[in-house]
């Protein structure tokens, strides 16, 4: 009866559109679409323990991993440094993961909620941009960040004001 566990699992597919045009005197008007496609997963879960009717602690833990690429599609093909390869030999694409462990306390009186917490983040991600033609050698440039967050702390309140106005804030 003290302990409630609760888990989740969150799955997004997404893809962003956008387009740069370049219009000048001359004749040097183009126009090209990017288009950003990937998916996002996230699992979690946390146990609230409830130390008295007022006060409970609740340890999470939270895996975030997001995959996407890109493509072009431009006016005429891209002249890549006086070569034949176009807009399709380009390849970017991005991969991140995160993890997330920490834990939280949260104490209720009457009107009043407060929330705090301290977590450790992890996150990797990576990008990679390259050319698959036969002129460039199958060029590829890979970058990738590591960053590691310790105590990532927050604290939030919350007062129940009237039946329906509730405030609220955190940082």
């Amino acid at each position: 009866g003290d302990i409630q566990p609760e888990a989740w699992f969150h799955y997004n597919p997404f893809n962003i559109v956008g387009t740069s045009e370049y219009d000048d005197d001359d004749d040097m008007d183009w126009e090209m679409e990017q288009s950003l496609k990937g998916r996002k997963f996230v699992l979690g879960g946390r146990l609230f323990y409830s130390m008295n009717k007022n006060l409970k602690i609740v340890p999470a833990i939270t895996w975030e991993g997001m995959s996407a690429e890109v493509s072009l599609d431009a006016d005429d093909d891209i002249d890549l440094m006086g070569s034949d390869a176009t807009e399709e030999d380009i390849v970017q694409s991005y991969k991140a993961n995160t993890v997330i462990a920490g834990v939280s306390v949260q104490y209720k009186a009457n009107e009043l909620f407060l929330i705090t917490s301290a977590s450790l983040k992890w996150s990797k991600a990576s990008s990679t941009i390259g050319v698959d033609h036969d002129d460039f050698d199958n060029f590829e440039y890979i970058e990738t960040s590591k960053d590691f967050a310790v105590p990532d702390v927050a604290i939030g309140l919350e007062y129940q004001a009237t039946k329906i106005l509730v405030i609220r804030g955190g940082i």
